[in-house]
């Protein structure tokens, strides 16, 4: 992961807020810590969302919504993160 995740953490949160979340007793936690605990976030707002997305479009209807195509062959997408991305596309 990048440093610009921090900086977009940073300054969407406010230094209060987010020195606030990413510290302990005082002591602020490491870059990578931080991006550790990003990424854990990001894992379950992705799984949350594309949860929602399977119970939303349920059975044929999941598998045209998200569906790929990849060396001649389609399928439905099956990682989360690629779900969440795609069903926040469609709900812009």
């Amino acid at each position: 992961m990048f440093p610009q995740y921090l900086m977009t953490e940073y300054q969407s949160m406010g230094s209060e807020a987010f020195w606030g979340k990413w510290s302990k007793d005082g002591v602020r936690y490491s870059a990578s810590k931080i991006l550790v605990g990003l990424q854990e976030e990001w894992t379950s707002r992705d799984k949350r969302i594309a949860d929602q997305a399977r119970a939303e479009y349920g059975g044929d209807e999941f598998q045209r919504q998200f569906a790929y195509k990849k060396g001649g062959m389609v399928g439905a997408c099956a990682k989360n993160s690629a779900i969440a991305s795609r069903y926040r596309l469609m709900k812009l």
